[in-house]
């Protein structure tokens, strides 16, 4: 049986930001193992805990001695109430006090997630804490500290899938197939594989991304008569918050209220992208309608491209009209 460590207890069962202090006072460390297990900080709870070893990484240890410090760590952090208890094994090489690492404080991490929330990059975040909390740059945890906790924050609590790689599977296994509900999302493009799957590309010059998001019941929104209703499309997005534009496609009707049909993603604004977001449309609109999209009447931003992409695609119909040609 391996042999029973004798854990000193350093703080038990203390709120976050008692248990950030604790840990500010310790020495330099690495996380050893981290996982997530049930919590035996909360009698008789059903939730999880993370679970994580420590060991000592003071340099003033290293060269204190040849033989690596015996000092070891753990930290149990109940996941619902975020009560932490500290625990120590072992001695440090040496009792110098070592230069902490900057980290980021309870209060900046909460800054931090605001930001992440409205997809704030991770080096305009470090700027903004730096004007948040008056700390110069130099103060303030590294980029690459910020880029983790951020980065680890999107994927776990946003499902943000901001690598291509993720972010493709994730694509990839939302595809339309025909089986969703009346409300299920589910994305389309206009480029596919073999398997039927789409193409989104990478976001590069010569492999542009472009992704359609929506459901069978806004796309059967245009299932009316052509004569009855106006296609708008509209680039809006904001660019301090996203990095690629969103085009929206809305249908107004003839009390003038509009409707959502679907919403594309995409790295460029140029005719070959909008032409391909609206055949990927009329592709989809047919395989669910099992009818040809008809359309009358369409409007779109100040954009001499949206406009010609209207024209190429629904210009085959002879009562197709454009309503309104931006400045012109």
């Amino acid at each position: 049986m391996p042999k029973r460590v004798s854990w000193r207890e350093i703080a038990v069962d203390v709120d976050a930001a008692e248990g950030e202090a604790v840990v500010a006072r310790l020495k330099s460390f690495d996380i050893d193992k981290s996982q997530t297990m049930g919590c035996s900080i909360c009698p008789g709870a059903d939730h999880k805990m993370s679970y994580r070893l420590l060991e000592c990484s003071s340099e003033t240890c290293k060269g204190a001695s040849p033989v690596k410090c015996a000092w070891r760590g753990k930290m149990v952090t109940c996941l619902d109430s975020e009560h932490v208890s500290i625990f120590e094994f072992g001695e440090h090489s040496s009792e110098t006090a070592s230069p902490g690492r900057k980290k980021l404080s309870l209060a900046q991490k909460a800054f931090c997630r605001d930001l992440a929330q409205n997809h704030i990059r991770p080096m305009r975040i470090r700027h903004a804490l730096s004007r948040k909390f008056a700390t110069p740059l130099e103060d303030l945890p590294p980029l690459k500290m910020v880029q983790n906790f951020v980065n680890h924050y999107g994927r776990t609590q946003m499902e943000n899938h901001d690598r291509l790689q993720e972010l493709t599977a994730w694509i990839r296994e939302h595809a339309y197939n025909g089986s969703e509900t009346m409300t299920e999302p589910f994305t389309f493009a206009w480029e596919m594989d073999n398997a039927g799957l789409p193409i989104v590309g990478n976001g590069s010059d010569q492999k542009p991304f472009l992704v359609g998001i929506t459901t069978k019941a806004l796309m059967l929104r245009l299932m009316v008569l052509p004569e009855s209703f106006i296609l708008h499309l509209d680039g809006t997005y904001k660019t301090n918050q996203l990095d690629y534009p969103v085009m929206v496609v809305v249908v107004s009707d003839r009390s003038r209220r509009f409707h959502l049909v679907a919403v594309f993603v995409m790295s460029q604004e140029t005719q070959p992208m909008f032409q391909a977001a609206l055949l990927a449309l009329r592709r989809l609109y047919f395989w669910i309608s099992k009818q040809h999209l008809t359309v009358h009447y369409a409007m779109a931003d100040d954009d001499k491209a949206q406009r010609n992409v209207l024209a190429v695609v629904f210009g085959d119909n002879p009562h197709f009209r454009f309503l309104i040609s931006g400045a012109e």
